[in-house]
């Protein structure tokens, strides 16, 4: 902790010193760093006027447009916001990104790192500036190249012909080209797996002064499993990770020794490392940190220390995170969804009685899952339970999601098995049993997803069903009983073996922030009682009962949980929801033949 005061303090009044004789007035090139690459983003002139700094983009590279906004300095930092617009095809994709730096010693360098604006730090990157005289730059000026180490010379280029592999495959039809590309990458995949660990190990262990090691460092530690990975090693991924990122910055120190603090533990023998790796994070954090990296970094922290059996400092730290989280949970319920929904006045055929089902499978990593996500919220303002019942399947895409289980990896696979060319990722979304209105987008992009959602809603509430479904839960303690019963099945007896009474245990609400911003999640499914298969029905009435005993239900589930991330991959957060005290029951009717909901109901799950 002192050292990394020092180390702060010097960079704090190496800025005093600086800013007595000289202003950051001039011309300045905003770079991204990369250990083999760096490349000019733009070029941005400051001005100081009645003592309050300002910056302009001068220049920025042929098709792009480039803006600085919110320019400040205060104390030895530099910050500010960029957004960049590209004019790619099909479409322009815009960034946008905020870039944070100390000023140092060299006063015509400023270290500093990007990370996109309103993230929780989770993509931080290396940027610095470089004052120049220059006020506009050719083609050929934009990059500069630098020598990797060898062996990450061989990582980066199997990792490029692969996804050159990969993209060639997605476009070829012809089926025996499409055959030998498979065949190519299959090749390369085992090459990987086989090289890759030893690479990284080359460029961590024999390379460490250069920027490569740290990159090294932090794939070594996120592929535990397969590098063998010792906690001598993990301690010295630590020392060389943060020696790399402290030139950088606070922001960006902050962010790796957060993302190695949650990597790491997750496997008692790295806890030592974890707890270093969070507590170096925990003593750069400032106010000046934005809420959620706060969160990440005190959630890691004392998830670090309550392992390592110090309580007391936990109970500390804890009590300091719950202060942040309840800051977090005001600002996000204040802003999402960002638009307000219309409540149902009733259906237009007062007869219709069958209830429209909507299933959002989605992940907690994902961000093209936020449109959907906010838009399942804003439904469930909108229409009443008995009229439409909605239901999230969590999995592990496009990365780990610990509100996932194997039933809901089944419940995937089954419409994966029905609608393949529909269904190939999250979010994918399902009304009574046949996809519609798939993809997603950002939050911008929420109320046309809901409107989307709506318009299919609707028309689904004017059809009716002979089919009822009468439902009961009780919880006593942890045991939940459950005692559904279907009558009105009607139709040839010879179909009677398709249709399924599914049943499915959800939690109303979860807080958990994922890496997309989401922070509550809703109906997500925990368990399907019975199997995700279902049971068969058959005759014109079926009674079924079926239990639940939520402890139990809690241990499999972390058991689940901790086996992915031993086997797969780890999760890029520490915690794992298993409250599970809201519950309710969902019974589904489906025809198996063609995957179509005949009928749904939901009820609370009873407390006495």
């Amino acid at each position: 902790m002192i050292r990394l005061f020092l180390v702060l303090a010097a960079g704090f009044w190496g800025m005093a010193a600086l800013g007595a004789e000289q202003s950051l007035d001039g011309l300045w090139q905003l770079v991204s760093v990369n250990p083999g690459v760096e490349s000019i983003q733009a070029i941005i002139q400051v001005e100081t006027k009645e003592g309050q700094p300002s910056a302009k983009v001068v220049f920025a590279p042929e098709q792009s447009e480039a803006s600085i906004s919110d320019f400040r300095v205060k104390g030895a930092t530099v910050s500010f916001r960029f957004r960049q617009k590209l004019q790619a095809q099909p479409r322009p994709v815009e960034t946008k990104v905020e870039f944070a730096g100390v000023i140092g010693s060299d006063p015509k360098v400023i270290l500093g790192s990007s990370a996109p604006v309103g993230n929780d730090d989770r993509f931080r990157t290396r940027s610095k500036l470089v004052a120049t005289e220059k006020q506009e730059l050719t083609a050929d000026e934009l990059v500069t190249r630098r020598p990797l180490p060898e062996p990450m010379q061989q990582y980066q280029g199997l990792l490029t012909r692969m996804s050159q592999l990969t993209l060639q495959l997605r476009r070829e039809t012809d089926e025996e080209k499409r055959k030998e590309l498979q065949q190519q990458v299959a090749a390369l995949a085992k090459e990987r797996d086989e090289k890759v660990p030893q690479w990284l190990r080359e460029t961590f262990t024999k390379h460490g002064d250069h920027l490569a090691a740290a990159d090294a460092a932090m794939n070594l530690a996120r592929a535990t499993g397969v590098t063998k990975v010792t906690a001598e090693d993990a301690e010295q991924i630590v020392t060389t990770v943060r020696r790399h990122a402290e030139p950088y910055g606070p922001r960006f120190l902050v962010s790796n020794m957060v993302s190695l603090a949650e990597i790491l533990i997750n496997k008692p023998e790295f806890l030592p490392s974890a707890l270093t790796a969070a507590q170096i994070a925990a003593e750069a954090l400032t106010d000046e940190h934005p809420l959620a990296i706060q969160s990440r970094c005190l959630a890691a922290y004392q998830i670090a220390l309550e392992k390592s059996e110090r309580r007391s400092e936990a109970e500390s730290v804890a009590a300091k995170l719950a202060v942040i989280e309840k800051k977090l949970d005001d600002e996000y319920l204040a802003k999402v969804p960002p638009f307000k929904p219309e409540a149902l006045q009733g259906r237009k055929d007062k007869a219709a009685n069958r209830v429209a089902v909507f299933e959002l499978f989605t992940g907690a990593q994902c961000p093209p899952c936020v449109a959907a996500d906010v838009a399942f919220d804003a439904l469930r303002k909108t229409y009443p339970s008995q009229d439409v019942v909605m239901v999230q399947y969590h999995l592990h895409i496009p990365g780990p999601d610990p509100m996932t289980n194997p039933d809901t990896v089944a419940r995937w696979n089954y419409y994966r098995g029905k609608f393949a060319e529909q269904i190939r990722g999250v979010p994918s979304s399902l009304f009574n049993g046949q996809p519609q209105a798939g993809g997603g987008g950002g939050m911008a992009n929420s109320q046309a997803k809901f409107q989307q959602y709506r318009s299919i809603i609707d028309k689904l509430l004017e059809n009716s069903s002979p089919i009822r479904i009468q439902l009961q839960a009780n919880r006593l303690a942890d045991d939940v009983s459950i005692n559904v019963e279907v009558t009105g099945i009607e139709g040839d007896p010879s179909s009677e073996s398709k249709r399924k009474l599914r049943l499915l245990l959800v939690e109303d609400e979860i807080r958990f922030a994922g890496s997309n911003g989401i922070r509550f999640h809703h109906h997500v499914v925990r368990a399907m009682p019975g199997g995700s298969e279902g049971l068969t029905l058959q005759g014109p009435s079926f009674r079924h009962s079926a239990s639940v005993n939520v402890s139990e239900l809690r241990k499999n589930l972390d058991e689940y949980l901790t086996t992915f991330a031993k086997e797969q991959r780890p999760f890029p957060q520490p915690g794992r929801p298993l409250d599970m005290r809201h519950l309710k029951v969902i019974a589904l009717v489906q025809d198996d033949s063609t995957g179509e909901i005949l009928q749904a109901v939901q009820c609370e799950v009873a407390n006495p």
